[in-house]
């Protein structure tokens, strides 16, 4: 008996391939229009669908990842006045805002750190961020 022969169409050709590589190229077919059935069922489609001569389809649609001019002049603005206001606190206060906020300690450690029970730290965290507040909003 002749052995089974496998062919998989490439353009315009019939090419005789393996059994395994046979079973590989209809598993990715076969995958490959699920997901097609799943985007149609959901109603996605792909930013491609909208390209034209003159423009791609993805330039249609703003990039969230990346912020206004605007948006940034806000957030450096308030980031001076934030530093501003830090400035204002007592030393001891500034200390524990660096700490945290920027050394990246838990309140766990700064209280083995300074031998003071955590939740001293974390009564004097809220008081200092209450009055960050309320100098920030002068």
């Amino acid at each position: 008996m002749a052995e089974k022969k496998y062919y998989i169409r490439v353009p315009e050709a019939l090419v005789e391939v393996s059994e395994e590589v046979y079973k590989a190229s209809r598993y990715m077919d076969r995958h490959f229009q699920t997901l097609e059935e799943k985007d149609a069922r959901n109603r996605v489609f792909s930013y491609d669908a909208l390209d034209t001569e003159d423009m791609l389809g993805a330039e249609l649609f703003p990039d969230q990842a990346t912020s206004s001019i605007e948006d940034q002049v806000i957030a450096s603005m308030m980031a001076a006045k934030l530093r501003r206001c830090i400035a204002l606190l007592p030393e001891e206060d500034r200390k524990l805002i660096q700490a945290i906020y920027y050394d990246g300690l838990s309140e766990r450690e700064v209280s083995k750190h300074e031998g003071i029970p955590q939740t001293t730290v974390s009564y004097r965290l809220r008081q200092i961020l209450r009055k960050l507040q309320n100098l920030f909003k002068r």
